[in-house]
């Protein structure tokens, strides 16, 4: 029995909006997202209509930043496969490169990085 997709809880919407709203500039690209429930604080998030991958994941009360930056690489993953998309094209884009930045965390902090310089660019959702 498929269980009922639900609005999605406090603890992944704000890691879900932080990434996308870096995701999804210049223009917005659409991604149905679902949430299944596994108890107040785990679940599964799936993308596409119809579902063509989904994820598991566990509300992190240590380290927040750790759950924003997995949303944010899974999320990237759905929107820019790296068989479909050229690299000018995914995003977030990486100035002055071209490639997209890379969530990593670094001292508890959710950040974009550059892959070529290793370096912090800025905090995922502060597009």
């Amino acid at each position: 029995m498929e269980q009922d997709t639900v609005e999605l809880p406090a603890w992944i919407k704000e890691p879900v909006l932080l990434a996308l709203g870096d995701l999804q500039e210049p223009g917005a690209n659409e991604l149905a997202l679902k949430w299944h429930p596994e108890g107040d604080n785990a679940g599964i998030l799936a993308a596409g209509e119809p579902v063509n991958a989904s994820q598991r994941f566990e509300e992190d009360e240590l380290v927040p930043a750790t759950l924003v930056v997995r949303v944010a690489d899974w999320l990237q993953n759905q929107l820019f496969p790296d068989s479909t998309v050229s690299p000018t094209d995914a995003r977030p884009v990486c100035p002055g490169h071209d490639h997209p930045l890379q969530a990593r965390v670094l001292y508890d902090v959710a950040w974009w990085f550059c892959r070529t310089s290793n370096s912090p660019i800025r905090l995922i959702g502060e597009s």
